[in-house]
């Protein structure tokens, strides 16, 4: 095979890889929104994966990454991106999608600070969407809400979650709902 055209089957698998890894952290995020997993260990899963594949796919994308990529920090770095996000989502999807059905606990927790962030949407130009932040046993977490709690927003003092055990370890939080400060 020619060079030339060895190297756009690279090119347009590269862009493949990319769209993918896009739709994976996609996903991922969705699934970390209500996961209680530090950012440190998404870092560790990512770049641990990053390297894995960077040694793995190194041979196959030699003549690839001379050509597009500078230096073998890129290359790293081109791998953490897509391999590691891909390695991320497929983590996260196991630990939420085969999670521990009987473990499930409902536990109460202070809402240390709040806020209102506004999402767009076809429907509507612009939809406040009420944020509130707990200390889950050490972890900052922020849990969303719908907007109809949005006008009411500071009515709320403690923030109730149905935990689930995931498959991997990491608690999920299934339906949650706010408790309204007592009247003095």
């Amino acid at each position: 095979m020619e060079k030339a055209t060895k190297g756009k089957i690279m090119l347009g698998y590269f862009y493949i890889l990319v769209f993918i890894s896009l739709l994976a952290f996609n996903l991922a995020y969705r699934l970390y929104k209500v996961t209680a997993i530090s950012w440190v260990h998404i870092l560790i899963i990512v770049i641990g994966i990053g390297i894995i594949a960077s040694q793995v796919s190194g041979k196959q994308m030699e003549m690839f990454y001379e050509r597009f990529i500078p230096s073998y920090w890129w290359y790293l770095i081109a791998n953490c991106a897509t391999w590691g996000l891909i390695g991320f989502a497929v983590f996260m999807s196991i630990n939420y999608y085969l999670a521990k059905a009987e473990t499930q606990r409902q536990e109460t927790f202070e809402i240390v600070s709040r806020r209102i962030s506004y999402s767009f949407s076809n429907t509507s130009a612009r939809r406040q969407v009420p944020k509130f932040k707990i200390n889950y046993h050490g972890l900052k977490k922020e849990i969303s809400f719908r907007s109809n709690v949005a006008n009411s927003i500071d009515a709320y003092d403690s923030v109730n979650l149905d935990i689930q055990d995931g498959a991997l370890g990491h608690h999920i939080f299934k339906h949650t709902s706010l408790n309204v400060k007592p009247r003095d």
